[in-house]
């Protein structure tokens, strides 16, 4: 049901929440990504086929019999790849990132236990500690979930629409 008064008048459902698409953390995935180009210094044989070799950068280099490689660099940074092409990350804040191949999806966990989701699709998740979530849509749309099931949407017009326990459901167009 639409109201006719203008959208800051109404009280939002979605205080609290960034109304901005959070940066894409993809671009730290590229970090750790080769060890081509750096010199070996030396190379241990470990039990069960596992392969550990000492870079000239200071990182070490791990290899497992089932084509995992593990590589842990000085600054604590531990890059592991999957040999279905899935990549995590353990940055040495704590943040993980964990690259999912097949589905071209990222998914960032913080150590204050945020998490962050990027689709193939451009969709975009924030999942909050407290059970709050925020979905960024390819088109503009912006939709706020609260951890009692209410929801807002903020359409690319101008249009709210709020529902779920906490909210009367109804719809507003900005002027």
């Amino acid at each position: 049901m639409p109201l006719s008064a203008p959208a800051a008048s109404v009280p939002s459902a979605s205080a609290g929440f960034p109304h901005r698409r959070p940066p894409s953390n993809r671009p730290l995935l590229e970090r750790g990504a080769s060890s081509a180009h750096v010199a070996v210094t030396r190379v241990v044989d470990h039990p069960g086929g596992k392969v550990e070799r000492f870079l000239a950068d200071g990182s070490r280099l791990i290899l497992f019999k089932n084509a995992t490689s593990k590589r842990i660099f000085a600054d604590g940074l531990v890059v592991v790849s999957f040999p279905n092409g899935d990549r995590k990350h353990t940055e040495p804040d704590g943040r993980v990132l964990y690259f999912y191949a097949q589905a071209d999806t990222t998914h960032t966990t913080d150590p204050d236990g945020t998490q962050l989701y990027e689709f193939a699709n451009q969709q975009v998740e924030m999942h909050y500690g407290d059970g709050r979530k925020s979905i960024y849509f390819a088109d503009g749309t912006v939709k706020h979930i609260q951890p009692d099931g209410t929801e807002e949407a903020r359409f690319p017009d101008g249009t709210v629409q709020r529902t779920g326990p906490g909210a009367d459901a109804h719809e507003q167009r900005a002027r």
